[in-house]
């Protein structure tokens, strides 16, 4: 079989885990990615941010199993890019923006929207059955040593889908 391209982006738990759950459908940055295709999820090791997080959103953890920090945890699509803008900015005719104001309340707890931040739009989450041991940190790349065989572990365990 044919492994697909993908990337990775590295993401602070309990956000990572949120995405491959499904429960958290758009990551914000303060850049923009021209990728549009699969990204493996990669839970970097916690921090300060991770253990107030999961405090502060707990509804939304109420039926996530584990953690599994300093492990790539599964995969989503990545669909789409959206500058954020609220309607005063409008006028300037972004090719491609995400108005503030028609943002879910559940993803606006789950990403800091501020304006001129960028909304990466996400489709078709899958946890991995068995995380597979990857450190890095909170950043996205590309290629890089090592990726076909953690693809190739990763189909070989099986995706779970979300549902």
């Amino acid at each position: 079989m044919k492994m697909p391209e993908v990337r990775v982006l590295s993401m602070w738990d309990p956000w990572a885990t949120l995405v491959v759950y499904g429960k958290k459908q758009m990551e914000t940055r303060p850049k923009p990615t021209n990728w549009r295709g699969i990204y493996l999820i990669q839970a970097t090791n916690w921090n300060k941010h991770s253990a107030y997080a999961c405090i502060s959103l707990k509804e939304h953890l109420l039926d996530v199993h584990g953690f599994t920090p300093g492990h790539i945890i599964g995969s989503v699509e990545c669909m789409d890019c959206l500058q954020i803008t609220n309607h005063i900015d409008t006028f300037l005719q972004f090719d491609k923006h995400l108005d503030i104001f028609s943002v879910p309340k559940q993803e606006l707890e789950l990403g800091d929207y501020a304006v001129g931040r960028y909304a990466w739009v996400f489709a078709n989450p899958k946890r991995f059955r068995a995380p597979i041991k990857h450190t890095g940190t909170q950043s996205y790349y590309g290629r890089y040593k090592g990726v076909t065989e953690i693809l190739e572990a990763a189909y070989n365990t099986h995706f779970e889908k979300n549902i």
